[in-house]
């Protein structure tokens, strides 16, 4: 007597269907990512302390994977004395970076970008 076992697969097409729209999705949170870096770095540009104005000029948004970053000072050896201070020199740290972070609250945005696609690729569940 032989032995069958029937697997049924019909589900799994239409899991490959969300699984795409899963995929789409981590696109999408990439894009929400940058947007939210471009905020702070606009936040970041106007606490930057300014002289000739270079420093603000410097700062930009990124992204890399599936995240975003922003960066200040390609160039200029000031920025990162500016951003963390310089007690030995009398240069205060002035956060210009960081404390945008702490202003635009970029996980709270992100989370908010993310939860928003999800809820437009999948109306009803989530």
């Amino acid at each position: 007597m032989a032995t069958s076992i029937r697997v049924d697969t019909s589900e799994l097409d239409d899991f490959g269907d969300d699984l795409g729209t899963v995929v789409r999705n981590l696109d999408e949170s990439s894009r929400v990512a940058l947007e939210v870096a471009n905020a702070v770095a606009a936040v970041a540009r106007g606490r930057a302390p300014k002289l000739s104005g270079a420093l603000a000029g410097s700062i930009r948004a990124g992204s890399a994977g599936s995240g975003a970053y922003v960066e200040a000072g390609a160039g200029l050896e000031y920025a990162e004395v500016h951003e963390y201070g310089w007690p030995g020199h009398g240069i205060a740290m002035s956060e210009y970076i960081w404390g945008s972070v702490g202003q635009e609250k970029p996980e709270e945005k992100f989370w908010e970008g993310v939860s928003k696609a999800l809820r437009k690729a999948f109306p009803g569940l989530y």
